[in-house]
């Protein structure tokens, strides 16, 4: 999958972020007084991903239940199913076996499948681009000797799409809202950022893929979340 995350492809994905954030601007305006912070996150980052490796528009912002806002909580908010099944998957794996424990609630994954399969036949049949994850498998399974080396048929291409919508959103979205955390707490940071952002967004005329690399501020305010990383290691 290294191919999607090359900066070519990211800028061109690039568009679909920034729709999302308008999104969520949106919402937040509409919403004000009634936040909170780590669903917001949530909102944004399945917007982001479903758009990314489904090539669909989760609607996240607009509807509380949304489909793939649904998917996010089954994964990640805790049961005891959850709680179970995934300990038992990295501490005690027999079990998993004996059990018969997916790793996820199974109607989350047909759901992921059925989305990922039904977009990719509209793609191939109208040989349309996205510039996403869509288009990358495609050209992978386009690749007979690879398809051979890898039997990349079945489970194993739809598994990408599940892979990258469960390593993304999580991780996407508490990064997100740490740092808003930080921010609050440290309200001379959060004006520096600011200021750097406005900046950015007067001289590039809006918010651009290259403008954000040049944000070194904003970068380091990411960095900085490394603390959480090493207090949790002690």
């Amino acid at each position: 999958m290294s191919p999607i995350f090359t900066s070519g492809k990211l800028k061109g994905m690039f568009e679909i972020m920034n729709n999302a954030g308008l999104d969520m601007n949106k919402y937040i305006k509409k919403n004000l007084g009634q936040l909170e912070s780590k669903e917001i996150c949530s909102k944004y980052s399945t917007d982001v991903i479903a758009a990314c490796a489904f090539a669909i528009k989760a609607h996240s912002f607009e509807n509380e239940n949304a489909d793939f806002r649904k998917i996010g909580r089954a994964m990640f908010d805790f049961s005891w199913r959850n709680a179970l099944s995934q300990t038992l998957y990295f501490l005690g794996h027999p079990a998993v076996n004996i059990l018969r424990l997916n790793f996820f609630d199974s109607w989350t994954t047909n759901y992921l499948a059925s989305a990922f399969w039904k977009t990719i036949k509209m793609r191939e049949e109208s040989g349309t681009k996205g510039n996403d994850l869509i288009d990358i498998i495609i050209n992978m399974r386009k690749d007979k000797k690879l398809c051979e080396e890898i039997d990349f048929e079945g489970d194993k291409v739809v598994a990408q799409a599940v892979q990258f919508f469960a390593a993304g959103f999580e991780t996407t979205s508490s990064t997100m809202a740490f740092m808003l955390y930080e921010l609050c707490l440290h309200p001379e940071m959060q004006d520096k950022l600011r200021q750097e952002i406005m900046d950015s967004i007067k001289n590039n005329n809006g918010i651009t893929y290259e403008g954000i690399l040049e944000m070194k501020y904003l970068d380091m305010c990411v960095m900085v979340l490394r603390k959480f990383r090493k207090l949790s290691t002690r």
